[in-house]
């Protein structure tokens, strides 16, 4: 890159004095040495831009590969899936036949309990039935001795 002053010829046309040359010669030197520092500097600054390019790529891919990686843990495969639905199904079917036989038990049982309620008023029908139809026989003390039965003081009678 040149600048007005290394494109200045190496003699001006006009004689400046000795002092004057050796001030442009120096601002020369100056110049080149400003050229090529900044010429370094751009070659610095570009190899940092692409240092920073690739690792900006590097780390973009890296991070896709991530976010790819955690949505397959956090997703559930589709096999997975469709074995949990299986599952469920069939612990569904189970509580739906268990339900079923449990409503068929309480029916037995209110049946059970209605027959017994029937049974249970028929004896006592029956009973009932066999009191009023039976007299209590009139029996003497001594009588009752003769059968086992045992006087207490009082007249009572009991049955030994």
């Amino acid at each position: 890159m040149s600048t007005f002053l290394t494109s200045l010829p190496d003699h001006i046309s006009v004689d400046p004095n000795p002092e004057e040359e050796k001030a442009l010669q120096h601002l020369r030197k100056v110049v080149k040495l400003l050229d090529k520092e900044n010429e370094q500097f751009r070659r610095d600054c570009d190899n940092k831009m692409s240092y920073q390019k690739k690792q900006e790529d590097r780390l973009r891919e890296e991070n896709e590969r991530l976010r790819i990686k955690v949505n397959d843990v956090s997703r559930p495969k589709v096999s997975v899936l469709a074995e949990m639905e299986e599952r469920q199904s069939q612990l569904n079917q189970q509580v739906e036949v268990y339900h079923a036989k449990i409503e068929l038990d309480e029916r037995r049982m209110d049946d059970l309990e209605k027959a017994m309620e029937d049974t249970s008023s028929r004896i006592a029908d029956n009973l009932n039935r066999i009191r009023a139809k039976t007299k209590a026989p009139d029996f003497s003390p001594e009588e009752l001795q003769g059968m086992g039965y045992r006087l207490v003081k009082g007249g009572g009678a009991t049955h030994s």
